[in-house]
């Protein structure tokens, strides 16, 4: 992605006053790490800057001006909380989101990311604006429908500077430079045809195709039912498979909506939970994206 001299990463010439966060230090040299820092090791995030300009939190810990705040679900909106410090006039925060999981931003013209809102308003313009002094806002934007990460993670860059920039490397001459790494989820599954209507899935059963499959998130709060969900769609495909990705870590429900020429079979039938029929709606909790099961259970769900 471009974090150091040598690979032509983005840099930021220093302006007192014009920072993302509670902070910014300020390093020689970027400091290349493929989890941004993350995990607690390398990075720009743990390595000590030669001077500080407003007050970091913890100590080095200057990449905090940026949470993700829901789920990064393709073909839908998505939301980040922005706290920037701008005390030189009205600022820019541009940013890219590396979408298709290639490993870089080069020549993915949708990782340029446009925010439709801020707070609520009406923006529709690449350029997020910060105002004079310090400010916390939310930030949306649509996440591609062509969106697949890379097997569950993505790296974004938000830079923040006067005049802002299109370029997602080289150098600014104000404000700064974040990279984040997020690990990321999928829920995935398979809708099928019971012949035998004993709740198992047998061989030779086939799955459903075009049903709808709805994803609730439990919101900000993560807990469902609290006002604040939000509901997801997705279609099964010609093989009976639905999935969602994009997932953060937080609570979720799966349903399946019940099409009206069928009936729902048996529920949980037999002794193996592999291949029986779960309840039409199932509550997930993910809390731990880095450290989910992988495979998929029964005989041919694998959306792949």
């Amino acid at each position: 992605f471009g974090t150091t001299m040598a690979n032509s990463g983005a840099v930021h010439a220093w302006k007192p006053g014009l920072y993302l966060g509670s902070c910014i230090d300020f390093e020689t040299d970027g400091s290349a790490d493929p989890e941004a820092g993350t995990d607690g090791t390398g990075g720009d995030d743990n390595t000590a800057g030669l001077f500080v300009d407003g007050t970091c939190a913890t100590a080095n810990d200057d990449e905090d001006g940026v949470t993700l705040l829901t789920p990064l679900i393709p073909g839908n909106e998505a939301c980040v909380e922005v706290t920037a410090t701008s005390t030189v006039g009205t600022a820019v925060l541009n940013a890219w989101i590396d979408f298709n999981g290639d490993g870089d931003f080069a020549g993915d013209a949708n990782e340029f990311v446009v925010f439709n809102t801020v707070n609520g308003g009406a923006l529709g313009s690449a350029n997020g604006p910060i105002p004079n002094g310090t400010s916390t806002q939310t930030f949306c934007f649509d996440v591609p429908a062509t969106a697949t990460f890379d097997g569950g993670e993505t790296h974004m860059r938000f830079r923040l500077s006067m005049n802002g920039t299109t370029n997602f490397d080289g150098l600014v001459t104000s404000g700064e430079v974040e990279d984040y790494h997020y690990p990321l989820a999928k829920i995935g599954n398979l809708v099928w045809e019971d012949y035998s209507f004993d709740g198992i899935q047998d061989t030779g059963e086939p799955g459903i195709e075009n049903v709808t499959v709805q994803l609730t998130w439990a919101g900000p709060d993560n807990t469902l039912g609290n006002g604040d969900d939000i509901v997801y769609s997705e279609m099964t495909n010609a093989s009976g498979n639905y999935y969602f990705c994009g997932l953060i870590a937080s609570n979720y429900e799966v349903k399946v909506i019940d099409p009206a020429t069928l009936t729902p079979t048996k529920v949980n039938t037999g002794n193996d939970d592999y291949d029986d029929n779960d309840y039409m709606s199932q509550v997930v909790n993910i809390t731990d994206p880095f450290n989910l099961p992988t495979g998929e259970d029964g005989l041919t769900d694998n959306p792949g």
